[in-house]
Parts: C-alpha cells; sequence; structure tokens
C-alpha cells in the first residue's frame, strides 16, 4: 500500500469513529472550509459538531512533520472551539493489532503498581504503570492504538482526546526519558516516588474514561 493509500484509509477509518461521535466530517477540505486562524495550512480533515471542532491530522515520524506540527500547534494555541486529533501513521502500522485488556486485568495492574511503590519498588513500578497506561489508551482509543505505539505517540493520542489537560501531559513525557532509560539498560536511573503517584493519579483518571 503507498504511503497515500495508507493516509486514506487512515482517514476513512477516523471519519467513521467520529461520525460515531456525532461530527461531521470533511476530509481534504477545500480552502472555503478552512478556518481563517490556519491561514495557509491545509489539514487532512475536519471535523465539526456543535460543541466542538477538530482539525484532524494524519502524522508520520519525520523532521518535516514535526515542523508542520509545531506550525499547526502555535496556530491553535489560543483556539477555543477547536481541537486537534493527531493519528499517528508509520511503516510499521502493519504490526499485529494486539489484544485489548479487560477491566479485571487492568485494574488489577493498577494495584500492582501501587504495591510496588508502596514497597519502595520504584523502577519496576514505572514500566508496570507504563504498560497499564497503554492497555488503557488501547481501550479508550482502539483504532489508532490498536497496534504498539511508541511511548510519545501514546501520550499525543491521550492528550488529543481531552483526556489529559497540557500540564498532566508533559508531566507523563517527562517521564518517557526515565520509562526508556530504563528499558534500554540504564539500571541507576533514578525514579522518584512523586513522579509515580502522578501515574498512578492519570491511570485512574484515564480508567475512569474508558468503557470496557
Amino acid at each position: 500500500m503507498s504511503p497515500q493509500d495508507r493516509e486514506r484509509a487512515i482517514l476513512e477509518e477516523v471519519q467513521k469513529n467520529l461520525i460515531s461521535e456525532g461530527y461531521e466530517v470533511v476530509i481534504y477540505p477545500n480552502k472555503l472550509l478552512v478556518p481563517p486562524f490556519l491561514g495557509s495550512f491545509r489539514p487532512d480533515a475536519l471535523a465539526f459538531r456543535s460543541d466542538k471542532n477538530l482539525v484532524v491530522e494524519i502524522a508520520t515520524q519525520s523532521p518535516s512533520t514535526e515542523r508542520r506540527l509545531r506550525d499547526l500547534r502555535e496556530k491553535m494555541a489560543h483556539q477555543t472551539e477547536w481541537g486537534l486529533r493527531l493519528v499517528w501513521s508509520s511503516p510499521g502500522a502493519h504490526a499485529r493489532a494486539l489484544q485489548r485488556a479487560s477491566t479485571d486485568s487492568i485494574d488489577n495492574t493498577i494495584e500492582e503498581v501501587e504495591k510496588l511503590v508502596s514497597s519502595r519498588y520504584y523502577r519496576p513500578a514505572l514500566m508496570l504503570g507504563w504498560a497499564a497506561l497503554e492497555a488503557l489508551g488501547r481501550n479508550l482509543i482502539p483504532t489508532a492504538l490498536a497496534r504498539p505505539q511508541s511511548p510519545a505517540r501514546l501520550i499525543e493520542h491521550i492528550a488529543s482526546r481531552g483526556v489529559l489537560s497540557p500540564s498532566e501531559a508533559d508531566e507523563m513525557r517527562e517521564l518517557i526519558s526515565k520509562r526508556n532509560r530504563i528499558v534500554h539498560g540504564e539500571l541507576q536511573t533514578d525514579v522518584r516516588r512523586k513522579d509515580l503517584l502522578e501515574l498512578i493519579r492519570v491511570l485512574k483518571m484515564v480508567r475512569d474514561q474508558v468503557t470496557l
């Protein structure tokens, strides 16, 4: 499948999901539909609903994409009636879709994280907590997160749904560096208790948004 065909297929899937959320969706909108604050920026799709509108963008990991998204976020920074729905696409999108975790397994995992923190096993708690966050994300946004995600994309997806505030998303991004260093063998990485308490709070908050 060509990159263009892949993008179109993703957009059509996103369109179905947004329609189920009550939006009217226009793929590749013409300039008459694009809101003035976007200027010359042409989004992949726009979604309209009485309470909130969305700019929909399909993104791939590249320097040019980072610049494009930075420009888009700057344009949308002060827009109260518009949100951003960002969907990541990559050559790895053909990877096997993962099974969604059950309610009990997620709740039990959050309890395990709390026990690890109480016992001061901070690094294992971070790794297990992050696994629980991805499992929650997969249940919250099943289409976009059906396949394995990088930590940064996971936070981007969850934040784009309005579940995390900008400050909460930033705090989770700060944990990504520690999580990655541990994964790659920097076992001396310092993980603080307060970081894990915030992670647990976020896990429970996201859990409240998920209907399993």
